[in-house]
């Protein structure tokens, strides 16, 4: 059985995902013509392949199936690049986290807007000043110290750390 997928929501969530067509291709087991001919819009994945693709696009299922692709606002991120690299975007976790974090600002907006409280406090610093008297003073502020930040075993365990810290 086939999944009737928009192929235009299906380019846009390959766009928006951080993979490239040979590195998704791979990681479905597929061969990468596969793919093009299901964004050309001339084939369609069988259900397995869908759901596997789906999950690796981290989407849901539902998305595929709308009549045009949805519009979302991945705000520029500049990529500063280590010497010797010739990395020049964001990879495919770094994409799901900034979506993820607009998700959240947006959630947040909302309720503050509905409780009737006021805009965020959200110090903006430049890039010229002093990164490690500002990352004292949020630490400060947050309540979190650099032993607490040493002790945190995965950068998952810190995002979590640091959310809670922020929502409090």
């Amino acid at each position: 059985t086939k999944a009737p997928i928009n192929p235009k929501v299906l380019r846009w969530a390959i766009e928006t995902s951080g993979y490239g067509c040979e590195e998704l291709a791979s990681q479905l087991n597929l061969n990468v013509d596969f793919l093009r001919v299901w964004t050309a819009g001339t084939g369609q994945p069988n259900i397995t392949q869908f759901k596997k693709l789906a999950k690796l696009l981290n989407r849901p299922t539902a998305t595929f199936f709308l009549s045009t692709p949805p519009t979302s606002i991945i705000p520029q991120v500049d990529v500063h690049k280590a010497p010797n690299s010739d990395r020049n975007r964001l990879n495919k976790d770094e994409i799901r986290y900034l979506r993820e974090s607009l998700r959240l600002q947006q959630l947040f907006s909302w309720a503050r807007k509905e409780l009737g409280k006021g805009q965020a406090y959200i110090q903006r610093k430049d890039v010229s000043d002093n990164a490690e008297e500002f990352a004292y003073k949020e630490r400060a502020r947050l309540g979190i110290s650099i032993s607490q930040q040493f002790s945190w075993r995965s950068s998952s365990e810190a995002f979590k750390a640091w959310r809670e810290a922020i929502e409090e």
